[in-house]
């Protein structure tokens, strides 16, 4: 399966959650989405947000420390941060074992 790049500027909180409610619509398992951007750039605000619009209930923080969390919504959810470690190092660590997973969602924060 192929990818896509997309790129969005949005200027405010409520941007940031109707785009991440509309981009929640078009996930299917399987799916990775690679958030890069700097620290603040709003990676894990609109990872909750879409995680909201997929069901989950719990608190979704940012995994800078623990790098890999798991949520259970419409779909099972993981959530990576490779800021710490760098993507070379998560897939050494076995993460890509949960990246291949078909049946969940994989959203991955990293700086650019």
């Amino acid at each position: 399966k192929g990818y896509s790049l997309m790129k969005y500027k949005v200027t405010s909180l409520a941007e940031t959650q109707e785009l991440a409610e509309n981009f929640a619509k078009t996930l299917n398992k399987g799916d990775v989405v690679l958030l890069s951007g700097d620290l603040g750039a709003g990676k894990t605000t609109f990872t909750q947000f879409v995680f909201k619009a997929l069901g989950v209930k719990d608190v979704v923080n940012s995994p800078t420390f623990a790098i890999l969390k798991s949520y259970k919504g419409k779909f099972n959810l993981n959530h990576f941060d490779t800021y710490r470690i760098g993507v070379e190092e998560a897939i050494e660590a076995g993460f890509d074992e949960v990246l291949n997973d078909k049946e969940s969602i994989n959203f991955v924060e990293c700086c650019q």
